[in-house]
């Protein structure tokens, strides 16, 4: 069975002078549209898993949005654990996701997020704000979890921006 697992940095959010805390800094309005524009140009995943933090939250209810209008019904998982969350962290909460449900979108932050594409491709690359790089993998999975995950063959099917892909 082919797996699919998309990690995304969130979309475009106010700067950190704002008056807010890290944790509280919504999107622009430019990175709400963004966060649109990419759900449009991916297939829905069964579940979107985002870090607690406002922009997070954010991006995957954007996204959501757009999916649920074309009738999809993807499962919303907010994980504390994925704010400020290192590679490692990031991969043992996806394998989590990716030994159930097919397809999962995990949205987190940097530098975590462009060093867990890096961890499972062995080729990942920085990533804008709301990039998401689709990865996937035919193996079959046993239930290893995380371990199963990161050491399974996964590679990069494209890379969505919000003005195209790459």
């Amino acid at each position: 069975m082919t797996r699919t697992l998309i990690l995304m940095r969130h979309a475009d959010a106010v700067a950190t002078g704002s008056m807010r805390g890290d944790r509280d800094r919504p999107l622009t309005d430019g990175g709400l549209r963004d966060a649109a524009a990419v759900a449009a140009r991916i297939d829905p995943p069964d579940v979107v898993v985002h870090s607690t933090a406002v922009r997070t939250s954010q991006t995957a209810h954007a996204m959501t949005k757009v999916w649920r209008a074309a009738g999809a019904e993807p499962i919303v998982a907010p994980e504390d654990e994925l704010y400020a969350a290192d590679p490692h962290r990031i991969v043992r909460i996806a394998g989590g996701y990716v030994t159930e449900h097919p397809a999962v979108l995990i949205v987190a932050h940097n530098p975590g997020i462009s060093a867990a594409w890096a961890t499972l491709t062995g080729d990942g690359h920085g990533m804008a704000t709301a990039s998401a790089a689709v990865l996937v993998c035919d193996a079959d999975l046993d239930g290893n979890g995380a371990g199963g995950v990161a050491a399974m063959d996964w590679r990069l099917r494209v890379l969505v921006r919000p003005g195209g892909t790459a």
